[in-house]
This record gives C-alpha cells, sequence and structure tokens, in this order.
C-alpha cells in the first residue's frame, strides 16, 4: 500500500514536476478570470498558493507514508445520488453493518 511505496528518486521527481505543471498550466484569459473568482470566494490568497506550491517541492518519501498514516486514521464516507428504491435493491444485496443509509433530498 502507500506506506510501503518504494518510489525511485526519478519517479518522485517526475510526481513533483508533474504537480507543480498542473498548478502552473497556461490558462486562457476566462479561465484566469474564473480561477482568480474561485480563489477570491474561496479565500485563497497567494500566500496560500505559495505555502501548496512550496510543500509540493519538498515533498519526499517521508511524506507518503505520514499521508498513508492520515488517509488510515479518517473514516471514509460517499455521498452516492441515487432513486430510493435503487439503494433499497442495493442494500439487499448488502450485510446489514454496511446497508447504504438513505436520505431523502
Amino acid at each position: 500500500m502507500l506506506e510501503n511505496l518504494e518510489i525511485t528518486d526519478d519517479a518522485l521527481e517526475q510526481a513533483i514536476v508533474g504537480a507543480v505543471g498542473d498548478l502552473d498550466s497556461p490558462m486562457t484569459s476566462q479561465q484566469k478570470g474564473y480561477k482568480a473568482l474561485i480563489h477570491h470566494l474561496t479565500g485563497v490568497t497567494t500566500e496560500h498558493r505559495q505555502q501548496y506550491r512550496d510543500q509540493i517541492i519538498a515533498t519526499d518519501r517521508a511524506a507518503f507514508a505520514a499521508f498513508a498514516e492520515r488517509l488510515k486514521s479518517k473514516p471514509l464516507n460517499v455521498a452516492t445520488f441515487a432513486s430510493k428504491e435503487a439503494l433499497e435493491t442495493a442494500n439487499t444485496a448488502r450485510p446489514a453493518d454496511q446497508q447504504i443509509k438513505v436520505n431523502q433530498l
């Protein structure tokens, strides 16, 4: 699993460069405006974005193991949108302790 992942220096460097490349990919004027609006509405500042970029660049093998530990300590939550009937049908095939909770919206 992730905590036992053996990643080479080249693969780690490629992952880091790819992640930073995704952050800095060219955008049209419309995309820039939309991204600026989203940052404004969510309170993301230039400092936040720079801190995130710095964290990506500083990623090492130990970060993968630490991330795996954090993931294991968190419960998994999933939301599914379907008809009530479809969810009830799915529940008939699941054990009692794994039933899908149905909330009518």
